[in-house]
């Protein structure tokens, strides 16, 4: 609350009564909202949303349009949940032509696909690189930002403190890496609901 200047007197503590663990549709009116479960990404509880019937897919703060995928150092990422949540959207033709996510402009889909193979290419191949008993500086010049994904290199922003996105992802995986929890993390949990 302090970080976003909100007095906590304006605010209701309201517990949510609708809750599910991996997939849940809600239909409202004519409209369907398929939600999946794609477990820590950005946060600690992080879902996707489609719209089938507009072909809209929200996508939280994972992607966007204009920058790097962004992976925290303080979550344990389940990387192959984003892949079979991501996998599943994105392997239904015509129903996320439109993507939005939590910051910046829309996206098309061919823009969530290249920030999905930048996300997965970067972690296997950190992962093989660490497997094969690689250094962190080895592995850093073989995901040379500007020769392995050029169109992505004006996206790669700074921090306040002069660190891009891209060296902090390689920092962060290899962190991940190496403090032996393996490259993919843990598996979500499972259970359909309707609503």
């Amino acid at each position: 609350l302090g970080q976003v200047g909100v007095a906590a007197e304006f605010l209701e503590d309201t517990l949510p009564d609708l809750t599910f663990t991996d997939r849940m549709t809600l239909h409202c009116g004519d409209m369907t909202f398929r939600l999946a479960y794609y477990s820590r990404a950005h946060t600690i509880s992080d879902i996707v949303v489609l719209a089938p019937e507009d072909g809209i897919l929200f996508v939280g703060d994972l992607f966007f349009k204009d920058g790097l995928p962004g992976f925290n150092e303080w979550l344990d990422p389940d990387v192959e949940r984003w892949r079979a949540v991501l996998d599943e959207v994105l392997g239904e033709p015509g129903l996320c032509e439109t993507v939005v996510s939590g910051h910046g402009a829309v996206m098309t889909r061919a823009d969530l696909e290249t920030q999905v193979r930048y996300a997965f290419d970067l972690w296997n191949g950190l992962a093989r690189a660490f497997q094969d008993g690689k250094t962190l500086e080895e592995a850093r010049c073989a995901f040379d930002l500007a020769s392995r994904y050029p169109d992505l290199a004006p996206r790669n922003i700074k921090d306040s403190l002069g660190r891009t996105v891209h060296a902090e992802n390689i920092r962060k995986i290899w962190k991940h890496l190496t403090a032996g929890s393996g490259p993919l993390g843990c598996q979500g949990a499972r259970g359909d609901q309707e609503a």
